[in-house]
């Protein structure tokens, strides 16, 4: 791996976990947006780990306790950093009438009960779909969960402009990443996907694609953009979908 390439792997490494790689450093806006092409490579690095779990874990624990610590570690991997994110999403809609009082909701960082109420569903959600996901797809389906998280937040930078006035967390992403961006996320995302899983796992990918877009044209219309918040909202839903599918069609 050359320097370029590690530099871009740590940045994204750095921002999307709270594992500690390389040496901290102060990243223009360019260089945080150039490190989105591997987010979906940190994704796959997190898949993993939860991979290696789920061979140690498989032998010992029953499938609905396995699920639950898998989903646990890769809230705690990611500093539950995206699930923050959803929550202030939802309690954003809940509590605003208009665009400046929704943004005003997600930049509070005290969680309302809509923003809990949500949360506890979602991980309801994701360790029942991962308990019923095929036990012969469930480590293929783990290995490619997180980049396909990780691929949605990057469709919705790539594709939109920030929505806040003042910096913040999710504005080098927006102002910055593009097309060619997505399309090799896209790429390193769908080719372990379609080698583990199949045609259904590109179906997956194209499922999460869809909705993210869904989701993305939704909070340009409403808000004039996207923040740091909702490409974290788009991340859990995308892995939650991603999940949910694959109990359906593997």
């Amino acid at each position: 791996m050359n320097r370029n390439l590690f530099q871009k792997f740590a940045t994204a490494w750095r921002f999307l976990t709270v594992i500690p790689v390389g040496k901290e450093g102060e990243r223009t806006s360019g260089e945080m947006a150039a490190s989105m092409t591997l987010f979906p490579g940190v994704g796959f690095m997190l898949g993993g780990i939860l991979l290696t779990l789920h061979l140690l874990l498989r032998p010992v624990f029953p499938a609905s306790l396995e699920g639950l610590i898998l989903i646990a570690v890769l809230v705690v991997m990611t500093g539950a950093l995206h699930l923050d994110g959803f929550a202030d999403v939802l309690d954003g809609f809940a509590g605003g009438r208009d665009r400046e009082s929704v943004l005003a909701v997600m930049r509070d960082s005290r969680i309302g009960a809509v923003g809990v109420v949500g949360l506890v569903l979602l991980i309801m959600v994701k360790v029942f779909a991962l308990i019923e996901n095929p036990e012969m797809a469930k480590g293929a389906v783990l290995f490619c969960l997180p980049a396909a998280g990780r691929l949605a937040m990057l469709q919705q930078a790539a594709f939109s402009s920030y929505a806040r006035r003042e910096e913040g967390t999710g504005k080098a992403f927006a102002d910055h990443a593009g097309k060619r961006e997505f399309l090799t996320g896209l790429i390193v995302t769908s080719v372990p996907t379609l080698l583990l899983l199949g045609m259904k796992g590109l179906l997956l990918i194209f499922i999460v694609v869809l909705a993210t877009e869904s989701g993305r044209r939704f909070f340009v219309k409403r808000l004039g953009g996207v923040t740091g918040d909702t490409q974290g909202f788009a991340g859990e839903v995308a892995e939650a979908l991603f999940l949910l599918c694959g109990a359906a069609v593997l």
